[in-house]
């Protein structure tokens, strides 16, 4: 859905320390993933329970009929891996089962609570383009339901998909009305409706399946995610294949399996180019296909260069959709061959499908050929992404104007933020500022305080870095027995 698709470092004294450090505490190995690690991207914390209606169009007998057309595999096999239907079910699957007037009802009531929540989200950040003001909800409630306005529609169904899974807010009342609006357009024509309609039912979905989700329930899971399949969106189709693989939700069936995640990737493929740009693990369905050729050529892990063929082009097609772990196992495979331009090509995607670690792991190696304008860019990737080592690294790059334009404010209020956030190399680097007073940065200085320094170092030494647990003595030493000079630290 469009609101989940729309939605470092001249060579001197202090860098090469603050990386000597970063390369021989920090960085880790490459590695390749587990088969079918539960990604992060997709982890979707929603309700607690699936709205009646919803939860009685995903039971239609009708509907694994058509589940087995689009896919064109036997009715029969189908039925016979998926799991019991529940009680009645509507005679179309798209059909909305709410009473006359009830949808209207329900967005004039809504409409309030919704708009002052969005509002109220909007004061703590920048509101959300595809949240709507309470005129607009009145006027397209309007003509969506007396003009039959399917563009309406859509965008009324936008807005309450989006209060309910971007933002957590009255999430079954909210569900309730993006099913209807949604489900309205797509059944009146609009293309675009069902593909919202698709991908929200799939982050929903993923929900009851996340390992995390207190309230897993494998087989509401399988059956929103296979709605979801049924609408053509790869994600849904992608998770529905795990869940066949694994016999989660329904039968166990590796072939069955296969054939989803071939239709993910087949699907995800189709996509515009400014969405496979953007959307991220796009890729998924294609990533998982790779896997299961692999282990059943028993490919061995720790030998990458034992990577089937077939699963070098599913992966290959995987990374260019934006799936970090099909970027990385490539990677792995051609480092052990020993194709290094491709190996680094392809780290640096995982980097920009959305792997932190190996944007800060990128950029280390960046530092160590030399090129440190690139590798502030990794750094700074990796920093958006969350990564607390990639933002303290670029922070000290930005403190010294190491290829990139010196901001010492910036860089230490980052420093800052990386510390209470639980970063150690910052806080050790915070210490380091306050014991030497930042006599080391270019145009930069600060009090000498070594109170100070020691918090700081203790700090990272609680956070396992094992440089500040050294430093830490150093300077207990120097305040219980002060000398005219700073004690030098090693590194």
């Amino acid at each position: 859905m469009p609101s989940s698709l729309e939605k470092i470092i001249a060579p001197n004294k202090v860098k090469k320390n603050i990386l000597s450090l970063a390369v021989a505490c920090l960085m880790p190995s490459l590695l390749v993933t587990n088969a079918f690690a539960q990604d992060a991207t997709h982890a979707n914390k929603q309700p607690e329970q699936i709205m009646a209606e919803i939860e009685s169009k995903l039971h239609n007998p009708e509907y694994m009929r058509n589940v087995s057309k689009n896919l064109g595999i036997p009715s029969d096999q189908l039925t016979n891996g998926a799991p019991p239907t529940l009680k009645q079910a509507p005679a179309n699957a798209m059909q909305s089962q709410h009473a006359p007037n009830a949808p209207q009802a329900a967005n004039n009531a809504s409409a309030q609570a919704a708009t002052t929540t969005a509002t109220g989200t909007a004061s703590a950040q920048k509101q959300h383009s595809s949240l709507l003001q309470m005129s607009e909800i009145k006027s397209y409630t309007a003509k969506c339901e007396g003009n039959h306005d399917l563009e309406a529609c859509q965008k009324l169904g936008v807005h309450y998909s989006t209060l309910a899974i971007d933002f957590n807010t009255d999430i079954e009342i909210n569900m309730r009305l993006a099913a209807f609006n949604l489900e309205k357009a797509c059944v009146g024509g609009l293309k675009s409706a069902c593909d919202i309609w698709g991908h929200a039912l799939g982050m929903y979905g993923n929900y009851f399946i996340d390992d995390r989700s207190p309230n897993k329930d494998y087989i509401y899971g399988f059956r929103i995610l296979n709605h979801s399949c049924e609408l053509e969106d790869a994600f849904g189709c992608a998770k529905t294949g795990l869940l066949y693989y694994y016999g989660r939700g329904a039968e166990a069936n590796t072939d069955l399996a296969m054939t989803y995640f071939n239709r993910a990737c087949d699907l995800a493929s189709q996509k515009p180019d400014h969405i496979k740009k953007i959307e991220p693990n796009l890729g998924l369905g294609c990533y998982y296909a790779g896997k299961v050729v692999a282990q059943q050529n028993n490919f061995d892990k720790n030998k990458p260069e034992t990577l089937p063929a077939q699963s070098v082009t599913y992966y290959e097609k995987g990374c260019q959709l934006n799936s970090p772990d099909a970027c990385l196992d490539l990677s792995a495979y051609y480092t052990s061959i020993q194709d290094s331009n491709k190996a680094i090509f392809y780290s640096q995607r995982t980097c920009l499908a959305g792997n932190s670690k190996a944007c800060f792991e990128n950029a280390l190696q960046l530092h160590q050929l030399g090129n440190d304008a690139l590798a502030n860019r990794f750094l700074e990737i990796g920093c958006q992404m969350g990564s607390g080592d990639a933002c303290t690294l670029f922070a000290t790059n930005l403190l010294s104007g190491v290829a990139i334009e010196q901001d010492t404010n910036t860089a230490i209020m980052m420093l800052e933020s990386s510390c209470k956030a639980n970063n150690g190399l910052a806080c050790m680097y915070l210490g380091e500022l306050c014991y030497t007073g930042g006599s080391e940065i270019p145009n930069y200085s600060t009090p000498i305080n070594f109170e100070h320094a020691a918090i700081y170092f203790e700090r990272s030494c609680s956070l396992g870095v094992a440089a500040a647990c050294t430093a830490l003595e150093k300077v207990k030493a120097q305040l219980t027995s002060p000398s005219s000079n700073p004690i030098h630290i090693p590194r």
